[in-house]
């Protein structure tokens, strides 16, 4: 069974208040239903309990970090392909542009000729 975080929150506090802060994670796994389908169960952990259960702060942070890296990796590659699709059509209208004005020259040429 694969657990991923469904929710972290960090809340600090302010300095006058004695600094620091709490956190509490949702844990999501995937399960198989009784109709062949499957369901996403949550449970909501204390830093106490998902400490206790195995998912210390720095392995969930870890976790959040690759998904976010990975997720911003997709979209830079989807960028540079976007990027470079719009470099080929501007391509594409400066070469048209260009016989364009061959076909416009040549047309004023027999007109006048």
């Amino acid at each position: 069974m694969t657990i991923f975080v469904q929710e972290f929150l960090y809340r600090g506090y302010e300095p006058s208040k004695g600094g620091g802060g709490a956190w509490h994670v949702v844990l999501g796994s995937e399960v198989a239903d009784g109709f062949g389908g499957t369901v996403v169960q949550l449970q909501t952990m204390s830093i106490a309990q998902a400490e206790a259960a195995g998912h210390a702060l720095p392995d969930l942070i870890g976790s959040i970090n690759a998904a976010t890296l990975a997720a911003a990796e997709g979209l830079a590659a989807d960028l540079q392909a976007a990027q470079e699709a719009k470099a080929s059509a501007e391509a594409q209208v400066v070469e048209l542009m260009t016989q364009l004005a061959a076909l416009q020259t040549d047309e004023a040429a027999h007109a006048a000729g």
